[in-house]
């Protein structure tokens, strides 16, 4: 087997149906198979759905992990030599994953254990796919706590997120777990996902432990794919200060990385103090502002 994609489910049936379908009309000419892994959907029919596909397997869990555990689970039942992590609201659009597996053969990427690709959403614009690492700077920025004069050393440091802006294989911090290649060899000595992570950040990570470990992460703009981008979040009740929790948690566990857990956990209650301090401002000026019109 060539490939094994894993796409995550969580009451997206219609996504990931589509999702499925895209693999293998445009993977003809190599061994592929879909892993799919529902996240104790509410009322999924993918089962039924699935019924029938030739190298699709269907996996149900009995609670919502989130995404990286999700994928953990599917890692036991896949047999290609590469992992394709595929989000359940992305797609392929052409025949660019043969291209991404050629360039994943060829003994001058040897040392390429990730390869994220370029994403488009679903007007065809650019979407987000790779980024920098978040840093102590960044964060002591975002909580107003440093002031950076350096225009482009600021630019460095808020890109934790950014479209795609070269034409070239490039080496990159990390690039988007919503499509992402991966060496299975080195997943079995590397692990995939981060347990502790629920939702976002999980990706950063990965690709941190691998580069630290001496692998290379590579964004391959020659290869392009539609990511529509939060379908899951808001098709399941998009609650900003529920996700913006679980953001400033999951940011937590990655700056234990280059942070002491003092200092980590301290930046963590910073953050989540300015939140719910904004976040009471806008309630009284939202209160203020119906009293007036009143």
């Amino acid at each position: 087997m060539d490939l094994s994609f894993i796409i995550v489910n969580f009451n997206t049936d219609a996504l990931t149906l589509q999702a499925v379908n895209s693999v293998f009309e445009f993977t003809v000419g190599l061994q592929c198979e879909v892993i799919v892994v529902d996240n104790n959907s509410r009322a999924t029919q993918l089962n039924t759905l699935l019924e029938g596909k030739k190298n699709v397997q269907f996996i149900a869990l009995s609670e919502n992990l989130g995404f990286g555990k999700a994928n953990n689970k599917a890692l036991p039942f896949c047999k290609g030599k590469y992992i394709f992590l595929l989000n359940s609201d992305a797609y392929l659009i052409d025949d660019g994953i043969k291209q991404l597996f050629g360039f994943m053969e060829a003994e001058a990427n040897s040392d390429v254990a990730i390869c994220g690709t370029n994403l488009i959403d679903g007007n065809h614009q650019p979407n987000l796919c790779y980024g920098n690492f978040l840093t102590e700077d960044k964060l002591l920025y975002d909580l107003g706590l440093k002031k950076i004069k350096d225009a482009a050393y600021l630019k460095q440091i808020n890109a934790i997120s950014k479209k795609c802006d070269f034409d070239h294989p490039t080496e990159v911090d990390y690039v988007s777990g919503a499509a992402l290649l991966i060496r299975k060899e080195k997943i079995q000595s590397l692990g995939l996902f981060d347990p502790r992570f629920h939702m976002y950040y999980e990706d950063m990570e990965l690709c941190y432990r691998y580069i630290k470990n001496g692998c290379k992460v590579v964004l391959n703009p020659k290869v392009t794919l539609v990511h529509l981008g939060g379908k899951s979040t808001f098709l399941n009740g998009f609650d900003i200060n529920r996700v913006t929790m679980m953001v400033l948690k999951s940011k937590y566990i990655f700056t234990l990385n280059f942070l002491s857990p003092t200092k980590a956990y301290f930046y963590y209650l910073l953050s989540i103090i300015l939140f719910q301090y904004k976040r009471m401002v806008n309630t009284v000026k939202s209160f203020i502002i119906k009293i007036v019109r009143r």
